[in-house]
């Protein structure tokens, strides 16, 4: 998470993915398994995560020692929640101002993929 690099996170619509992206430095971590994600937009991100809040998110930097090289990417899959209020709310409301939500990412399964 030190090194920038885009995050794509994904759900589905009619079967067919729906993408969302963010920067690995939005990102904040409450411990390794609970991710804190502002949201400017996203607004049908979560309306779909309403009916099945499972994703996927890709995440990795070319600046990480990898399995074999430099360069990493994981595969990971996590429970999202979108909340409007509460701690974890205020918290990131301090850091960036144009969020209008913040995206709870529960990790439930983390793969290196590189």
């Amino acid at each position: 998470m030190d090194h920038e690099g885009v995050v794509a996170i994904v759900t589905h619509d009619n079967c067919k993915p729906y993408i969302v992206n963010t920067w690995n430095s939005y990102i904040s971590l409450n411990d390794e398994k609970h991710w804190l994600v502002p949201m400017g937009g996203m607004e049908t991100f979560e309306e779909l995560i309403k009916e099945d809040n499972k994703v996927q998110i890709s995440i990795g930097s070319k600046e990480v020692e990898g399995l074999r090289t430099k360069g990493t990417g994981f595969l990971i899959e996590a429970d999202a929640e979108v909340i409007k209020e509460g701690e974890d709310f205020e918290l990131m409301s301090s850091k960036f101002i144009w969020m209008r939500a913040v995206l709870v990412l529960k990790l439930t399964k983390i793969v290196q993929k590189i």
